[in-house]
């Protein structure tokens, strides 16, 4: 069993992506390393204690070699409508890995289905099953057009979209 570790992640990237939808991207190298697809980080939404409890936020997807975690997340309350504020080259507190994940398989046909937001945790998944000689096809439901965030992620992966 993995114990969750706390780092401070040194923020390299943040971006609006939709009107209320983000992605941010943080070096924690000591979680990275412990990340499966299907867990998720407790992260803290600033240094002030209101809120107080970390928010729960599925892993997007991450990269052991640097180190990095992206997170997707939508601002849906006081705690996420902080994490909007965070910027580049700036410590964000996060707790993780946590969950059980997804088992992995290898040399199947793999079908992924997600909705909105809900498309954050399959991507990861998704990288893992290539590399595991994987044929993915994943299938998103969005309100718009717009939110399509993940396309690219998911062709520069590989998978059908």
């Amino acid at each position: 069993m993995v114990v969750p570790k706390v780092e401070n992640g040194l923020v390299i990237g943040h971006s609006q992506i939709d009107k209320d939808l983000y992605e941010i991207e943080f070096i924690a190298p000591e979680i990275a390393e412990e990340c499966m697809p299907g867990q998720f980080v407790h992260v803290l939404p600033s240094t002030v204690l209101d809120p107080l409890l970390r928010r729960p936020i599925s892993l997007y997807d991450v990269d052991k070699k640097l180190g990095s975690i992206t997170l997707l997340y939508k601002v849906v309350g006081k705690g996420t409508n902080l994490f909007t504020k965070i910027k580049t080259k700036e410590y964000v507190n996060v707790m993780g890995p946590l969950g059980k994940g997804f088992t992995l398989v290898s040399k199947q046909n793999v079908v992924l289905v997600g909705g909105g937001v809900g498309i954050a945790p399959l991507i990861y998944l998704a990288r893992r099953l290539k590399e595991n000689n994987c044929n993915v096809t994943v299938l998103h439901g969005t309100e718009n057009r717009n939110q399509l965030v993940s396309l690219d992620k998911l062709r520069a992966i590989g998978v059908e979209f």
